[in-house]
This record gives structure tokens, sequence and C-alpha cells, in this order.
């Protein structure tokens, strides 16, 4: 009998053994997954707080955005664009403050820019720099079609980030110009066949109306294609400034891939064919004069640099107002490191607020803001 006490003890002295090995084990378990859980919550609550900032930024930079397209929808009344317009100059302010962060603005006249999917390779080599390149980009567009956004230029054959990089700054995919005058009316098509509708239209006498249809049966397709042809139709100088604003050679609504004028950099009006670095120099030292942009192409007429060719070239390929503008918005977090870029292409057009064009899209770092800081 006492054996078997013993036997009973000791093997209670066992059980109690392992079970203070399993207690301590367990314990040694919970603490490394209380330890673990304490660091997965601290990591989610910094991301948490990341997606926050992120997410704030991010409507900072909406709000911004939105705030251009009603400025400029402001100006929307004059008859031509100009630097001294208050969106032009949105970008030279300093950063609007929003509450917990402030939002840099600029706006940007996709006039201004060369327009990849119209532009010719003569005019592509020159803003590119490089021969083979503008071939191969001009290949591409025939191959696949328009190109649909700055970063499809990455897919052609030789384009690097860097020189992408350069490029956002002096091209874009989408610029357009109402085809209207200055006035707002409907520009006369001069390839019509109806004399009279240009005689009440354009003020002009029968016998010049008649002159420029003469002039147009002339040509091997019946068609003028640019406006400033009318200058071989014998008209008086005077009369070709004159209507130069209110003549089209297009029923199209919207002309595409014109070059705007009045805010055009000197590099961009440097690739235009007829465009020489006296013209160009000429051009930009008027427009710093208040009030100095010009209001019709016709203007050109007897400008520096110009002869009647390049005044005929230019006439198809520039404009004194656009419709198409690139709003870029990038608003930065305060005593945060956290930036969002927004950037979308509008329409000005009547009514409060210029329309979309093409949807708005968060870019990595802001292409037209100078701000100093990484995204």
């Amino acid at each position: 009998m006492p054996d078997m006490l013993k036997k009973i003890a000791a093997t209670y002295r066992n059980r109690r053994g392992a079970a203070l090995v399993l207690a301590i084990f367990t314990s040694v378990i919970l603490t490394v997954l209380a330890v673990g859980l304490v660091e997965i919550v601290r990591v989610e609550i910094i991301a948490s707080r990341s997606a926050l900032n992120r997410l704030q930024a991010r409507y900072l930079a909406k709000a911004g955005f939105n705030l251009a397209r009603s400025l400029l929808m402001y100006e929307d009344e004059q008859d031509t664009d100009g630097t001294e317009d208050v969106w032009f100059t949105l970008q030279d302010e300093p950063p609007l403050d929003l509450g917990e962060g402030s939002c840099h603005m600029a706006v940007i006249d996709a006039c201004s820019l060369i327009n990849v999917n119209t532009a010719d390779e003569g005019v592509l080599s020159v803003i590119i720099g490089d021969l083979a390149l503008a071939q191969a980009v001009a290949a591409w567009r025939t191959e696949n079609g328009p190109f649909r956004s700055l970063g499809e230029l990455g897919r052609v054959e030789g384009m690097s980030k860097d020189r992408l990089a350069e490029l956002a700054k002096l091209v874009t995919t989408v610029s357009l110009e109402r085809n209207v005058s200055a006035e707002g009316e409907e520009r006369v098509n001069v390839n019509t066949p109806d004399p009279s509708q240009m005689v009440r239209l354009l003020g002009i006498r029968q016998s010049q109306a008649q002159s420029i249809i003469h002039y147009r049966r002339l040509q091997p397709d019946d068609l003028l294609h640019a406006p400033g042809e009318v200058l071989r139709a014998d008209l008086p100088r005077s009369v070709v400034k004159e209507i130069m604003d209110k003549i089209t050679v297009s029923e199209a609504k919207y002309n595409s891939g014109r070059v705007n004028l009045n805010t055009a950099s000197r590099e961009v009006l440097l690739a235009l064919p007829g465009a020489s670095p006296q013209f160009v120099d000429t051009l930009i030292a008027r427009r710093e004069e208040e009030g100095g942009g010009l209001r019709s192409i016709g203007e050109l007429l007897g400008f520096p640099g110009i002869s009647d060719e390049d005044f005929i070239s230019l006439s198809g390929l520039t404009c004194t107002k656009s419709s198409t503008y690139i709003i870029e918005a990038s608003a930065q977090l305060e005593g945060k490191p956290v930036r969002r870029t927004l950037q979308g292409v509008v329409m000005r057009q009547p009514g409060p607020v210029a329309p979309i064009a093409s949807g708005w899209k968060e870019t990595f770092r802001p292409t037209f803001i100078q701000t100093g800081e990484s995204g």
C-alpha cells in the first residue's frame, strides 16, 4: 500500500511539472503573439495615418484644380489670350493656403504647346531635337493612331524617360481652337462655292469674292488649305488683314493643333515653319507690352521677319485664343512630407466652370509647377 501511494504521488508531481512547463510555454507564446500584435497594430496605425494624409492632400489638390477652372472661365469674355491674364500668371503666385495645407496651381494653354498628334515630322524634329526620333514618333502615330496621353510616347522606340520628361513641358496630345472669330462669330469657309455669302459676311466686294473663288479653282483639289492663301488671290493686303480672323478653310467646330502666338514659348514658336528668330523675338517683345497680344493672325502681315509665304504657312498653324487648357494642382500638407498632384485638360466655353475634356490624373511629380521638393 505505501508503495502504491508513493507511485501516485510521483505521478501527481510529474503531472504538475508538465502542467507548469505547458503553462510557461503558453505564456511565452502569448507574449510573443502580443508583441507581434502590437507591432502589427502600430504599422496599421501608421499606414492608416499615411493613407489619410494622402487622401487629404489629394482633396486639397482637387480643390485647387476646381478653383483654377473657375479662374479660367472668369476671363472667357476676352477676345484673345495674353501673358497678362490671371490664369497665365497663376503659376507665379505663392501656394494658396487651404486650411491644413496649401495648393500651388498652374494653368497652361494647351495651344502654347506642340501637338504630337498633328505636327509633321519637320516640326517634331525641331521640338524633339532628333530627326530619327521624330520619324519614330510619326511612324508610331501612323501605325497605332493618335497618342492618347504623353505616357504613350514612352512606347516609341528610342524615347527615354529623361527625354520624355523634357518634352512634357513642350508637347501635348490635345489642343483645340474654337473655329470662331475674336467676337465669337462663326468663321466663313472660303472653300464654299457661294460668293454672295462672302460678300455679305465678310464685307468685301463681289469682285474680291470672285477672285478668291477663281484662285481656289486653280488649285488641283479646288481647295485652299490655309486661310492666308487668300493673299494669293490678288486681294489688297489691307483686306486680307481685315478678314483673316473671320475666315476658315474647314467646317470643323474646332481647329486641332494650332499654336497660340500669344502664349507659346520661344522654343515652341521657333519649331513652326516660317517663324524666324527675328519674327519670334519681335513677337515676344510685343507681347510683353501692355495689351500687346495679337487679336488676329492678319496682324502678322508686315511683321519684321515674315514674308508672304511665311504668313501663309503660319496662318494654317497658329491662333490667338485657345479652347483647351492643362490645369495642374499640387497640394502639400502643412508640416508633413505629403504631396499630391493632379493634372487634367479642360475646355473653355460658355458656362460658369470649364468642363473637363479628359479626366484628371494623379502624377508622380508636377510638370509645370516648381516646388523644390520631391513628390
